[in-house]
C-alpha cells in the first residue's frame, strides 16, 4: 500500500487550515464499519471550507457516503475523497 502525503490550505470565513493528507483506502473497509452508526467527521465541501460534521451512516456506495446529518437536520451525501477524518460516537445525546 502507498500512503501519500501533503499539506494543502484551506480557506474559510475566518481561518486558513492547513491539512496534512495522508491518502490511505478510506472509502472502502475502513468506511463499511460505520453503517448504522453515528460518526463525527470533517469535510472539505464543495467550496472547500472545512466542516465539522455529526452524521449517521446509511449506505456506502462507489465511493460516496449517504448520511443523515444532524448538523443540517437533513439527509447528505458526502465524497470519500473529502473525508478528512471520521471518528465513531460513543454516547448520542
Amino acid at each position: 500500500m502507498h500512503l501519500v502525503q501533503f499539506l494543502f490550505p484551506v480557506e474559510t470565513r475566518t481561518h486558513v487550515w492547513y491539512i496534512i493528507r495522508i491518502y490511505v483506502p478510506i472509502g472502502g473497509v475502513r468506511m463499511k464499519e460505520y453503517l448504522g452508526k453515528t460518526v463525527e467527521l470533517i469535510y472539505i465541501d464543495r467550496h472547500r471550507e472545512v466542516t465539522f460534521r455529526m452524521v449517521r451512516v446509511l449506505s456506502i456506495r462507489d465511493g460516496m457516503m449517504k448520511a443523515f446529518c444532524f448538523t443540517a437536520n437533513a439527509p447528505r451525501v458526502f465524497k470519500a475523497e473529502n473525508i478528512v477524518d471520521l471518528e465513531l460516537v460513543k454516547h448520542v445525546i
